[in-house]
C-alpha cells in the first residue's frame, strides 16, 4: 500500500507559447531582487534606443519595449528592492535608475584609455563582456548598493585586468539612486579571466562572497564582501589551468541555488566542479566532468553553463549543442546527457544556443550568439533528460535581443525553501488566460484520488508529474466528462502535481 501521496494541485493553464500556473509559495515573498530584466537596444525611426524589459512581478507578463538612454548588450545586470521594484540596472558603462535615466554620476563607468582608444567611451552599445558585473546589496544596509565589474585596462601597449566597484545610494536623488563613487579598485595583483565573476551570499546571510578565477593560473581569487568593505581572502587552487588563449571570456561559472556548489564551464576546459562552503569562503573537491574530448582550440566557440532549481542538474552549452549533467553520479558516464543540437533556424541571424540564465520562474533561457529574435528555453530544468521538456525558439521577442544578451544575477534565494516561482505565469503574444482551480481528493491520497473536471473546456489532456518532471500519467478526457477517478495506488510516496491543458489551444 502506497502511503501519503501528496498531490499538489495545479490551476488550469491556457497558453499560446511559454506557461505555469499554479500554487504561489510564500517564501519567495521579500527575495525578489532578480525580477526585472532589462535587456537590448535597437534605434526606432526617431532616433530612439528601444530595449526590452521582462517583469516576473506580472502575473500575465510579456516582453515590453521601452526607451533606453543606451542600449543594454551582452550580459549585464540589474537589481530590484526585496519586493521586486526595479531599482537600477547597468549596460557596463553607466548605470541607469528605474525610470530609465542615467544616475547622477552615474556615466563614464570602467573609465580608461583602453575604452577611449576602441570609441566605447561614449557608451552607446555599452562595454563589451560577459558576466563581468555583479550588484549586491551593503551588508551594512542603509539602502546602498555595491556594483562590482572588471574592465580592460591598457597598461604598456597590452591589455590587463582589474576588479573596482562603485557605490550607489538609493537614499539619494527623490529615492532613485545616486552613485555616490564609481572605479574604485578591490583587487589588480594578478590578471583576472575575463567572465566568471560571481557572488553568493555568506552563511550570516548579511555578508557575500565573490569568486574570480585568475589568468594563465589555477588560482582562485576569494574576496568577502562585509560591513568592513572588501576582504581579499588566500588564493584558492582550482586543480584546473586556466589560459589566456581560449579560457578567457569563452564560458561563465554558477554557484548552484542552494549554494552547496561551485561550477566552471568552457568548451576548452570542461566542466570543473568544487563543494563549497558559505561560511568560510572555502572551495574543495574539484571534480572535472569531460564533455567533449579533445575538444579544438583552434575553434571559437563560447559556452556557458546553468544549474536546475533543485541543484541536481548542469546544463551547459557550447553553441551547437544543449548537455545535461547529474551531479549526484558525475562517476557515471550516463550523468553526461546530450538534450538537444541547434536545428538551424534563423531569426534573423543564427538561433544558436550561447547563454542561460535561471528566471525567477523556474525555467532556464537561453539566449543565442548572434542578433535573434527568440530565446530557448528549458521549461522544466528539474525534469531528467527529456522531461526537462527543452524547446528551441520557445520565446518570442518583439525585436532582436542583441549577441548574448541576459542578465546574470546572483544567487538571492539560496536559503528560501524554494529557489523560485513555477507559478509564475509566462505568455509570450496574444494572452489568452482563464484561471480555474481544480478538486483533487483525497490529498494526501492512498488509493486513489478523484479530480472534478471544470466545464466549458472542451476536450483536454490530464498530466500527472512526479516531482522531478517525470510524466506518471497523459490521459485524454472528453469535454462531457465531469469527474474522473484515478487510480495511484501503484505511484511511490512523493509530491504529484496534476495539469490539465485543453486542446484546443496551440501548445509549445
Amino acid at each position: 500500500m502506497v502511503q501519503n501521496i501528496l498531490i499538489n494541485i495545479s490551476n488550469v493553464k491556457f497558453i499560446l507559447l511559454v506557461i505555469c500556473v499554479s500554487l504561489g509559495f510564500e517564501t519567495l515573498e521579500g527575495q525578489k531582487r532578480d525580477y526585472v530584466w532589462t535587456f537590448g537596444g535597437d534605434s526606432n525611426d526617431d532616433g530612439e534606443i528601444i530595449g526590452m524589459q521582462i517583469d516576473f512581478n506580472d502575473d500575465l507578463f510579456n516582453v515590453k519595449q521601452l526607451a533606453l538612454p543606451h542600449t543594454n548588450g551582452a550580459s549585464h545586470p540589474s537589481i530590484c528592492d526585496e519586493d521586486g521594484n526595479l531599482l537600477f540596472y547597468t549596460n557596463g558603462c553607466a548605470v541607469i535608475d528605474r525610470e530609465h535615466r542615467v544616475m547622477p554620476n552615474g556615466d563614464n563607468l570602467n573609465d580608461d584609455p583602453w575604452k577611449e582608444l576602441l570609441n566605447w567611451d561614449n557608451c552607446d552599445f555599452g562595454y563589451p563582456g560577459i558576466q563581468n558585473e555583479i550588484i549586491i546589496p551593503c551588508p551594512s544596509g542603509d539602502e546602498a548598493y555595491y556594483l562590482i565589474h572588471k574592465p580592460w585596462l591598457l597598461e604598456d601597449d597590452s591589455t590587463t585586468t582589474a576588479l573596482w566597484h562603485s557605490y550607489i545610494d538609493m537614499s539619494l536623488n527623490n529615492s532613485r539612486g545616486d552613485v555616490v563613487y564609481k572605479d574604485s579598485l578591490i583587487y589588480n595583483d594578478n590578471k583576472l579571466l575575463f567572465s566568471y565573476l560571481d557572488a553568493i551570499p555568506h552563511n550570516n546571510g548579511i555578508d557575500w562572497w565573490i569568486i574570480q578565477p585568475l589568468e594563465n593560473d589555477s588560482l582562485f581569487l576569494t574576496i568577502m564582501v562585509s560591513e568592513e568593505g572588501f576582504s581579499i581572502m588566500d588564493y584558492q587552487n582550482t586543480s584546473q589551468y586556466f589560459d589566456d588563449f581560449r579560457s578567457s571570456a569563452s564560458g561563465t561559472s554558477r554557484f548552484s541555488p542552494d549554494g552547496t556548489k561551485y561550477a566552471i564551464y568552457n568548451y576548452y576546459d570542461n566542466l570543473n566542479i568544487y563543494d563549497f562552503d558559505r561560511e568560510t569562503g572555502t572551495i574543495s573537491n574539484h571534480k572535472k566532468v569531460v564533455i567533449v574530448d579533445n575538444p579544438d582550440r583552434d575553434l571559437l566557440k563560447f559556452g556557458s553553463l546553468e544549474w536546475s532549481p533543485d541543484s541536481r542538474f548542469i546544463y551547459t552549452v557550447n553553441q551547437d549543442s544543449l548537455f545535461q549533467i547529474d551531479t549526484w553520479n558525475t562517476s557515471n558516464e550516463e550523468s553526461i546527457f546530450l538534450i538537444d543540437t541547434y536545428d538551424g533556424t534563423t531569426n534573423p541571424l543564427w538561433a544558436t544556443f550561447n547563454l542561460q540564465t535561471l528566471g525567477p520562474d523556474c525555467r532556464i533561457y537561453v539566449s543565442s550568439g548572434s542578433s535573434s529574435e527568440t530565446f530557448h528555453v528549458i521549461k522544466n530544468p528539474n525534469g531528467l533528460r527529456e522531461a526537462c521538456n527543452f524547446v528551441q525558439n520557445g520565446v518570442q521577442l518583439p525585436q532582436p535581443h542583441g549577441t548574448t544578451n541576459l542578465p546574470i544575477f546572483p544567487r538571492y534565494r539560496v536559503d528560501a525553501e524554494e529557489k523560485c516561482d513555477s507559478t509564475i505565469t509566462s505568455m509570450f503574444g496574444e494572452i489568452v488566460y482563464y484561471d480555474y482551480k481544480l478538486k483533487v481528493a483525497p490529498n494526501p491520497a492512498d488509493d486513489y484520488v478523484s479530480i472534478t473536471i471544470p466545464k466549458n473546456l472542451g476536450d483536454m489532456n490530464l498530466i500527472m508529474m512526479d516531482s522531478h518532471g517525470k510524466i506518471v500519467l497523459n490521459k485524454s478526457i472528453n469535454s462531457t466528462l465531469s469527474n474522473l477517478v484515478e487510480d495511484v495506488h501503484h505511484l511511490k510516496s512523493g509530491v504529484y502535481s496534476i495539469e490539465i491543458i485543453p486542446k484546443n489551444q496551440e501548445i509549445r
